[in-house]
């Protein structure tokens, strides 16, 4: 941002965020070191911490490929060992125990944790997936916000995600926010996308309503 300001080109006082998926997070984050931003877009993401995604995740995906109470219960015991070492640095060694012997598990290929695992000396790089909340940096956010999400996301738990935005966002007071949830949208507001071959398609009004929004917000804003 301190870049595009200096640039003659840019409105320094009409910079913001757009961002995807994981990018919820940095946009979050990067609010709450600036004041400067002028609005935030974030498609499918944010709100939910990074632990309720990634085992929301994991369970749509194993539900999605058929397996077992029995089976999922059983890899959760080896996720949860997971991101306990993600969180505290503790139990590596019983945990690489865990994955070896897990490696022949229907579960094992849908969650093949060990190819992520990361050495004791550069687990705290990673400990934020299993430790951050997302809650305080929302409630510090005060632009316009819009936020788009998909009822058939099978990598963010949109329900969770909507109400710790809507949640956070109250405690800023911030009143300035749109929330859509677009049916039979996948993450990215894609529709068919478990099931498309090559690229699925945007739900309908996804861009129009995107572009709508920034004219109102961003453009029309100015006037």
């Amino acid at each position: 941002m301190a870049f595009l300001k200096t640039q003659a080109e840019v409105d320094a006082s009409r910079i913001g965020l757009w961002g995807i998926s994981q990018a919820g997070w940095v946009a979050t984050n990067a609010a709450t070191k600036t004041k400067d931003i002028a609005f935030m877009i974030i498609v499918s993401g944010g709100g939910a911490s990074p632990r309720e995604t990634e085992m929301f995740a994991y369970r749509a995906t194993f539900k999605h490929a058929g397996l077992s109470d029995a089976e999922t219960a059983e890899a959760f015991k080896v996720i949860d060992a997971y991101f306990g070492f993600l969180s505290t640095g503790e139990g590596r060694e019983q945990l690489v125990k865990q994955l070896d012997a897990s490696k022949t598990s229907a579960w094992y290929q849908y969650a093949p944790l060990d190819r992520i695992l990361p050495s004791p000396e550069n687990r705290m790089n990673w400990s934020w997936v299993a430790n951050w909340d997302p809650a305080p940096a929302i409630a510090r956010i005060e632009c316009p916000v819009f936020l788009m999400f998909g009822d058939l996301d099978m990598n963010l738990p949109t329900d969770v995600a909507v109400k710790q935005w809507r949640d956070g966002l109250n405690a800023a007071g911030n009143k300035d926010v749109t929330i859509m949830v677009f049916p039979g949208a996948a993450h990215g507001i894609r529709m068919g996308e478990h099931d498309a071959r090559g690229r699925a398609p945007f739900a309908p009004g996804y861009s129009e309503s995107m572009l709508g929004w920034l004219w109102q917000h961003v453009i029309e804003g100015e006037k």
